[in-house]
């Protein structure tokens, strides 16, 4: 009877567990829906074509991105730190280069959905070892880390195009930007972390209160 008692316990501390979990998972989903139309950074990783494991690629592209987001329509800003990546296609198409300097380059592309890793191919030659090869990879954005960019910065990257010193501006704002937001991006997925964290450490605790418990009254 006790230990049915138990068994009981135990599947009920970890359906309540699971349920937890699940609602963490689902809070976050809905709060990366409801993005509004504005810019956005968000963090993302480059992923093989047949595994989600990371790409060799996945260092060549920095992070974060830049997501805007206009009617419905969502782009994605990515920076390439080499000119090795001669050729970038999504869907396809080629992708649309913003900037270029030395080696880094912004490009730009849509992305149909954040909720799966988007498809895209990479033309890598370096001349110097002989190499020349197509590959595919998958760019997987992480919604949880989206924040929106300041009005501020916005409107300084949009008056950059008329000067150039408009532009060393709207360069400086945009880094102070993408520096704040990448100390900040990290405190969702840290609260996440910490709920997860808790709700196993209560599921230990209790089972192992049950266990005790149930060992006293065996022993007598």
């Amino acid at each position: 009877m006790y230990l049915l008692k138990q068994n009981v316990a135990i599947k009920i501390v970890a359906i309540l567990a699971i349920f937890t979990l699940l609602s963490v998972g689902a809070s976050n989903k809905t709060l990366a829906a409801s993005l509004a139309d504005g810019e956005y950074s968000i963090n993302y990783s480059v992923l093989r074509a047949d595994s989600d494991s990371a790409s060799m690629a996945d260092g060549y592209f920095k992070k974060p991105a830049k997501l805007i987001v206009e009617n419905g329509v969502h782009k994605v800003q990515v920076g390439i730190s080499t000119s090795a990546i001669t050729e970038f296609k999504v869907g396809g198409a080629n992708v649309t280069e913003i900037s270029k300097s030395g080696e880094s380059s912004v490009v730009q592309f849509n992305v149909s959905s954040l909720n799966s890793p988007t498809a895209g191919e990479i033309h890598v030659i370096v001349e110097d070892q002989n190499y020349d090869h197509w590959y595919t990879i998958r760019f997987d954005f992480d919604e949880s880390t989206a924040n929106a960019l300041s009005s501020q910065t916005t409107s300084t990257a949009s008056d950059a195009t008329n000067t150039t010193s408009d532009t060393e501006t709207a360069a400086s704002s945009t880094a102070k930007e993408t520096t704040t937001e990448k100390v900040e991006n990290p405190r969702t997925s840290d609260m996440s972390d910490i709920t997860i964290y808790t709700v196993l450490m209560i599921v230990s605790v209790g089972i192992i209160v049950i266990s005790i418990v149930n060992r006293k009254k065996l022993a007598k």
